[in-house]
């Protein structure tokens, strides 16, 4: 099916910030505010995504629809500012296995898709075709696996030298007992050509852990880069991993607007946790910068004082820490709540694209995908 697309720019002029961005006052660093887009969108596609994944080459973001009638990949071509449906995935066994979202972009000839609960690759054209497929139990029967996930803090798996790295979730997810978890590992790994399939030598057991009572809120979020391997955190650390050549390394790092994270020690508050606690919620990177960007969701009052009303999950402001290429800290930006979305936000090669996509949002268009884009420069002397 054909997108028409309806495009608005407002450019601005350089240097120029939004009124919801609060620059830390330490780093030589900003984030300008270039541009505002407006991509319209038909009925069958929702305005909320977010497995998805940005391709460099192609400048190309290839999203997940959310829609529960139509689970198709959507492209929206950041060049020629069109929108295409590729592969409408159908639902295949009990667990919606290709319409669940969990993808990964190599070509339009090779897209896999993995269920998280039948553990099986699946091989798929952009066309929707299914060619072939790896179950898991007959790639290495002796290998026992949580849930499996190419969701990695929303950006989809690593894919290099034929191999494909993915979260692996603890075997016991929803226990109360933690020390349930520590012995599960944190990633997989299939060799696509070989069809082998292994746990990477990270389990659970990583000092983060300690602190935490609920499994659920271990799961990595992650991203990669050349020189670093395998990067990652966990919603409630202030730490950052990164794992190269069978090598692990950590280094702290601390935002200038919070003092520390917030560990939930009763079961009973899952839900206020969300809404109540720092957490780290995506983690991204620009080769062509060689930076690090990492979206930290800031805590609010479940109730608010003001209005007596419930906060959800799209009422928390947020900051933005950018770490140079050796993960150390060089700025910190802080947003407005009820503005944006991160888990429609992306970087591209140039710049990085806020997603306005908040229900919560004044302007928010439920026909559209619409985007802040920022350009991350040094400040003039």
């Amino acid at each position: 099916m054909k997108f028409q697309l309806l495009l608005f720019v407002l450019v601005f002029l350089c240097g120029c910030k939004s009124e919801s961005i609060e620059q830390s006052s330490k780093g030589n660093y900003t984030l300008n505010l270039k541009t505002t887009v407006r991509y319209s969108i038909d009925s069958q596609t929702s305005p909320y995504y977010l497995r998805h994944q940005y391709l460099p080459e192609e400048e190309k973001l290839i999203i997940s629809n959310t829609n529960k009638n139509d689970k198709s990949l959507i492209e929206l071509d950041l060049v020629s500012q069109k929108l295409r449906r590729l592969a409408n995935t159908k639902v295949e066994g009990g667990d919606n296995t290709l319409g669940n979202g969990h993808f990964y972009y190599h070509n339009k000839d090779t897209i896999f898709f993995l269920g998280p609960y039948n553990q099986t690759l699946y091989f798929t054209t952009d066309s929707g075709e299914i060619y072939d497929q790896i179950k898991f139990r007959d790639a290495n029967p002796d290998l026992e696996l949580g849930q499996v996930h190419l969701l990695m803090g929303t950006n989809s798996g690593i894919f290099d030298n034929k191999e494909l790295t993915f979260v692996v979730f603890p075997r016991n997810l929803n226990s109360r007992n933690m020390k349930m978890a520590v012995n599960d590992p944190l990633f997989g790994r299939i060799n696509i050509a070989s069809r082998k399939l292994s746990a990477l030598p990270l389990k659970y057991e990583l000092d983060y852990v300690q602190p935490v009572r609920y499994p659920g809120h271990l799961t990595p979020i992650v991203t990669s880069s050349a020189e670093k391997g395998i990067v990652f955190t966990f919603p409630t650390s202030d730490k950052v991993y990164w794992y190269k050549n069978g090598k692990l390394e950590s280094k702290e790092f601390k935002s200038d607007y919070f003092e520390k994270y917030i560990h939930m020690n009763d079961y009973e508050r899952i839900m206020n946790f969300h809404i109540e606690a720092f957490q780290n919620k995506k983690l991204l990177y620009n080769p062509k910068q060689k930076r690090y960007f990492m979206f930290i969701s800031l805590g609010v009052p479940l109730v608010d004082p003001d209005s007596g009303s419930l906060n959800d999950m799209h009422s928390k402001p947020f900051v933005i820490l950018v770490l140079d290429e050796s993960l150390d800290k060089i700025s910190e930006h802080r947003f407005e709540a009820s503005t944006y979305n991160l888990g429609c936000s992306f970087i591209s090669n140039d710049a990085l694209y806020l997603s306005l996509n908040n229900p919560n949002n004044d302007n928010f268009d439920e026909d559209a995908f619409q985007y802040e884009v920022y350009e991350y420069a040094k400040i003039s002397d």
